[in-house]
């Protein structure tokens, strides 16, 4: 089983999750957003995703886990390409 604590990206989704709450769009912009929200500090971290492509491998790792705090991941594909979706739910 994951251990959240593990997660530097984790930890990252769980601090912010009000503000991510219905967010939409690329893995790209999601790396982005949550590389600027972590701060270098805890980027530079060697468990910090590396890529967009290793943010996806490591959302579909740890997002079972997540949904037992509130926050549903959604890794899908549109016309676009890929997509996520986070969505706060009460527990």
């Amino acid at each position: 089983m994951t251990h959240l604590e593990d997660s530097p990206l984790a930890a990252t989704l769980l601090e912010n999750g009000r503000d991510l709450d219905g967010w939409y769009g690329t893995p790209s912009k999601l790396f982005d957003l949550l590389t600027t929200l972590a701060g270098q500090k805890v980027a530079a971290l060697p468990r910090w995703p590396k890529s967009p492509a290793c943010l996806t491998a490591e959302l579909r790792r740890i997002s079972p886990q997540l949904r037992l705090h509130g926050i549903h991941v959604k890794l899908s594909r549109c016309h676009k390409g890929r997509v996520v979706s986070l969505l706060l739910r009460d527990q």
